[in-house]
């Protein structure tokens, strides 16, 4: 009666998820029930292995471990299986990620996600590598830019990055803005000095300009003025 009532008492702990207590009472029902110690004791293993796979994952942000369970079968094998695929793909997607952000974060704007993803993993990896590709193309639009007015002297051009939102799109539109000014303070400075070359009078100067660009404006309005006296 007593090994009935350990065995009764053990299944009892095991429905009610106490692993320790039904291993415990299990090895004490005599003669030796293999069957009710093998459940109890893949239960607790298991648990103790998720356990510390969790602590890994959540606690220490140490990924790519994986549940040990060499007794595990049938079911208790397939729960072992389930939970290493999802660390295992876990580890994969989280590096994966880490690694292309990174390189977002050293200036490459190149690298892509490649994850074999769905759901919103997969919306995650197109955001990421639309806002690489977008990265990419306003840094060539700006190194265009540079280049026509630091390089070959030519004005008037724009960054053109469709998409863009926020503040990305903030600062294409400033460099648009310093661009444009730029332009219009050189321009106006060749039109007044194609005036004096072919002998008019020249006009003051009067592209809207501020700090060391507004004084230099105005000591060249000044020489205008003493030469046209």
């Amino acid at each position: 009666m007593q090994n009935q009532e350990s065995a009764t008492e053990a299944l009892g702990c095991l429905a009610r998820g106490d692993f320790d207590e039904a291993l415990r009472l299990a090895k004490e029902v005599t003669p030796a029930d293999t069957d009710l110690i093998s459940v109890a004791q893949n239960s607790l293993t298991v648990r103790d292995e998720i356990g510390h796979l969790k602590s890994d994952i959540v606690d220490r942000g140490a990924f790519g471990g994986q549940i040990v369970s060499p007794e595990a079968r049938g079911d208790w094998a397939r729960i072992t299986s389930d939970v290493n695929a999802i660390s295992s793909t876990l580890t994969v997607q989280v590096r994966a990620i880490a690694r292309v952000v990174t390189a977002r974060a050293n200036g490459d704007f190149e690298t892509q996600l490649r994850l074999k993803a769905t759901g919103e993993v997969e919306e995650l990896q197109r955001t990421i590598n639309v806002m690489g590709e977008q990265l990419a193309f306003l840094t060539a639009e700006v190194g265009r830019i540079a280049n026509e007015i630091g390089t070959e002297g030519r004005f008037g051009g724009q960054v053109e990055v469709p998409g863009l939102a926020g503040e990305w799109n903030e600062l294409a539109a400033g460099i648009n803005r310093m661009a444009a000014n730029m332009t219009n303070q050189i321009r106006d400075i060749g039109n007044v000095a194609r005036e004096i070359a072919s002998g008019n009078r020249p006009r003051a100067l009067t592209a809207p300009c501020s700090g060391e660009t507004l004084e230099i404006r105005e000591s060249l309005n000044a020489v205008l003025l003493a030469a046209s006296k």
